[in-house]
């Protein structure tokens, strides 16, 4: 079972990305897994949660400040806007990577539990969604249990 199986019908092209972050994960290519994690997250905070400030010296979207409107807007708190720029710093070292700033041990993990995380609090608690253990890999359910209020 792929861990991002849920947003499979409901969310198809933000799985796309997920499902292929976890894949380059198993696969030891973290710097794929790190941009796909990072394209997962736009789809969540552009698409899903509707948040697209527009740099006001260009005509692209700041996705930084996008993140931060998630917050400012009531709909993350900060807990989820800090793993929402953690997968963003991660992911924009999988798109530049250089010796100076790169992928360090333990950031691909990091960076696949943090997108599992804003997922999963995406479609339980800002969609409404209703899911039960099952629909998760075994895992992930300490996780899943702080979002559909059940007990492992």
């Amino acid at each position: 079972m792929n861990r991002f199986d849920f947003l499979e019908y409901d969310y198809p092209e933000t799985y796309k990305y997920c499902s292929r972050a976890e894949k380059y994960f198993h696969d030891g290519c973290f710097e794929d897994e790190a941009i796909n994690a990072r394209t997962a997250l736009s789809k969540i905070v552009y698409k899903h949660l509707d948040c697209h400030i527009k740099d006001p010296q260009s005509r692209y979207v700041d996705f930084l400040e996008s993140i931060n409107e998630t917050e400012a807007r009531g709909i993350a708190d900060e807990h989820k806007v800090n793993l929402m720029h953690r997968i963003r710093k991660i992911g924009n070292k999988g798109a530049h990577p250089n010796s100076w700033d790169p992928i360090l041990a333990g950031e691909p993990e990091e960076c696949l539990d943090n997108l599992f995380e804003v997922a999963l609090w995406l479609v339980v608690i800002v969609k409404g969604q209703k899911y039960n253990f099952n629909d998760f890999n075994e895992e992930d359910w300490p996780m899943v249990a702080r979002y559909i209020g059940q007990n492992v």
